[in-house]
């Protein structure tokens, strides 16, 4: 008998890297609204991952850039980033090959992402069309992870069973919320996180093909 029946996904690090969209996104919404600011990769990634609105107020405390402008900045990134959720955003290595070998094994997958839900919506239709059971992102006034409440939003939607399911993320948000929702997590260490070693996740794989392995054991 398999230990898990269902997977659940974070996108962003984990299924797909968006970082190279996200930061032109950022950038883009500086030129947008005439303001006189840059960031690069390197600094996108050590902000993402809790949802748009975290990610706005990091770039905010790091740059000081006056909270007055927070709302317009917030609201015209949402729209620039929705422009061109899929410009360079491509899906890590064997990840397709990996989810649909997973679904041939008769395994429930799904998403759960801090990303907009109209993002993820668009994200995975163009990638991973019909292999996804169940999904959701940011919906609302929905706590994002590591918040438990997106989950417990999921869980009213579709049927699958909360006791057997694995996680798998890519940082340590990931991690905290597969605590909050009483499942094991599986950490992608070549995700955005970079996590190489960490005692309070179950599994940590370098190559998606090693997800299979984990399942099988």
């Amino acid at each position: 008998m398999k230990k898990y029946s269902t997977i659940i996904f974070d996108l962003d690090g984990t299924l797909l890297d968006t970082l190279l969209d996200i930061t032109d996104a950022v950038n883009e919404t500086f030129k947008c609204l005439n303001m006189d600011y840059f960031i690069d990769t390197e600094i996108t990634r050590h902000f993402i991952g809790s949802g748009a609105r975290i990610l706005v107020d990091r770039i905010f405390n790091y740059l000081s850039i006056d909270e007055k402008l927070k709302e317009s900045y917030y609201s015209n990134y949402l729209n620039i980033y929705s422009k061109h959720v899929n410009v360079k955003t491509e899906p890590y290595p064997n990840v397709i090959e990996t989810l649909q070998k997973l679904k041939e094994k008769g395994y429930i997958l799904g998403v759960i992402s801090n990303k907009p839900n109209r993002d993820v919506s668009t994200c995975l239709n163009k990638y991973f069309k019909d292999i996804f059971d169940f999904y959701t992102g940011q919906v609302g006034n929905i706590l994002p992870k590591p918040h438990a409440d997106i989950f417990y939003y999921l869980k009213e939607k579709f049927p699958f069973i909360k006791e057997n399911i694995l996680f798998v993320g890519d940082m340590l948000v990931d991690i905290e919320f597969s605590k909050n929702i009483h499942a094991d997590c599986a950490i992608y260490e070549n995700g955005y996180g970079k996590i190489k070693s960490c005692k309070e996740a179950n599994f940590l794989f370098e190559k998606y093909m090693d997800l299979l392995k984990v399942l099988e054991d």
